[in-house]
């Protein structure tokens, strides 16, 4: 199985949502998947980067005024 199948299993929750345009087009319906994909993965690793603990915590050493 393609990559972009594998995405398009993945994503066909929204590929096929009742609410959006049906896509006809096998390009452009691979094309979304992988978009979307791209756009979890970002958000994962953003949300990674917030909730990670600051470097440098007020009374740890630094700029001591």
């Amino acid at each position: 199985m393609y990559l972009s199948e594998t995405l398009q299993t993945r994503w066909e929750s929204v590929l096929d949502h009742p609410d959006l345009p049906k896509i006809t087009d096998p390009y452009k319906r691979a094309v979304t998947a992988v978009i979307l994909e791209n756009q979890a993965t970002e958000m994962s690793k953003a949300s990674g980067i917030l909730t990670e603990a600051p470097a440098n915590v007020a009374g740890t050493g630094g700029f001591s005024g």
